[in-house]
């Protein structure tokens, strides 16, 4: 026999081999139904129905409790005013400032639920370079800004108007907001912010001294 032959051979006995296992293995199964029988098969048919159903209820309540407990949101009072304890800015031209040069005091001055009014007030001091133009000394300003808290109660969303720049963070607790300020175009502007809540209102910003 040459090995042409006895690969045929092998191969054909296994195919025997396999044939004749799933050929037992249909005949065990379809004994193990008809043992069942009729109502049995039925039984187990309303038991899958009822697993299938119960399946979806869940489901579907699950879904109706999530939509109900956005309804039920509990936003945190973020009125008042918070005063910028660590800063740190860049511009495009590279000229930069921090809380030692630079203040700046967010005041959210309405609140419905999520939604925000507020005002960013800055103030530098003197000579401490060109500002967001890159040609002249801007000693101090302000940023209107409108803004929502997000659905996980702990993010928060401004966009200034109308200007183009974005104030966005996270509520860190209900005195401390971190934020980053972000503002695209020729003038770009980078900034980052741990706001801290202040007792009463202080005014206008002032920064150190330098």
């Amino acid at each position: 026999m040459d090995k042409h032959d006895q690969l045929t051979f092998r191969t054909s006995g296994l195919y025997v081999f396999a044939t004749s296992f799933l050929n037992s293995s249909y005949l065990t199964v379809c004994k193990s139904l008809t043992s069942l029988g009729y109502m049995g098969l039925k039984s187990v048919g309303l038991l899958i129905c009822c697993l299938l159903f119960l399946c979806i209820s869940s489901r579907y309540q699950s879904a109706k409790a999530i939509d109900l407990n956005y309804e039920k949101q509990s936003y945190p009072n973020l009125l008042g005013t918070w005063k910028a304890i660590r800063k740190d800015a860049i511009f495009w031209h590279r000229d930069t400032i921090n809380h030692q040069n630079s203040a700046s005091v967010l005041i959210i001055s309405k609140q419905s639920e999520a939604m925000l009014e507020a005002e960013l007030h800055w103030q530098h001091v003197e000579g401490k370079g060109p500002d967001h133009n890159g040609q002249f000394d801007t000693l101090g300003g302000k940023e209107q800004l409108i803004g929502l808290i997000g659905w996980d109660l702990a993010s928060i969303h401004f966009a200034q108007h109308p200007n183009s720049g974005v104030l966005q963070g996270q509520i860190l607790n209900n005195e401390a907001l971190e934020l980053t300020r972000v503002e695209a175009g020729p003038f770009a502007v980078v900034e980052r912010y741990i706001f801290i809540r202040q007792a009463s209102s202080t005014g206008a910003p002032t920064p150190r001294s330098q």
